[in-house]
């Protein structure tokens, strides 16, 4: 099985391409950058039609921001960032999440510092538990029940 998938840009490339085969060992991603959501949501009918001829199943991933995502698992978080402390809020689209994600940056690594985003992506692709980011986020919940029941069909 062969799958679509257009991102918005490239840290969501490099997070999808790790969490995705990861978890779906046996089924070919083929994870492609649009650069901008914008791009990403007015190419959407000519990348389908590409994914289509190549005989893929479609996936179109545009959230708000994958950094709320992110912050959905604790445990990778932590992980990375062992001095963090972080707990995750009960629903993590009510945080602000890029200045949440450089604040826990900066408590680790200190003031000096800040996360490049596909730096933080590619760390966080291999930890990243979708389970556990599924009882903090209703939209990677969604997400992430919409794409295994499609693949389980």
């Amino acid at each position: 099985m062969k799958i679509g998938v257009g991102v918005e840009g490239p840290s969501d490339r490099t997070f999808w391409h790790g969490v995705l085969h990861k978890h779906f060992a046996g089924i070919q991603f083929d994870v492609r950058n649009m650069r901008t959501k914008e791009t990403l949501i007015r190419g959407t009918p000519q990348l389908l039609e590409s994914f289509r001829s190549l005989g893929y199943l479609f996936v179109c991933v545009a959230i708000r921001g994958l950094e709320s995502w992110f912050l959905a698992d604790p445990f990778s978080i932590n992980g990375l960032m062992p001095g963090a402390n972080y707990i995750a809020p009960r629903e993590t689209a009510r945080v602000n999440p890029k200045r949440r994600l450089s604040d826990l940056w900066t408590k680790q690594f200190g003031p000096n510092s800040s996360p490049r985003k596909i730096g933080l992506a590619s760390m966080m692709a291999p930890q990243f538990d979708p389970e556990v980011a599924r009882q903090h986020s209703a939209s990677f919940d969604y997400f992430w029940t919409r794409l295994t029941t499609n693949l389980e069909s």
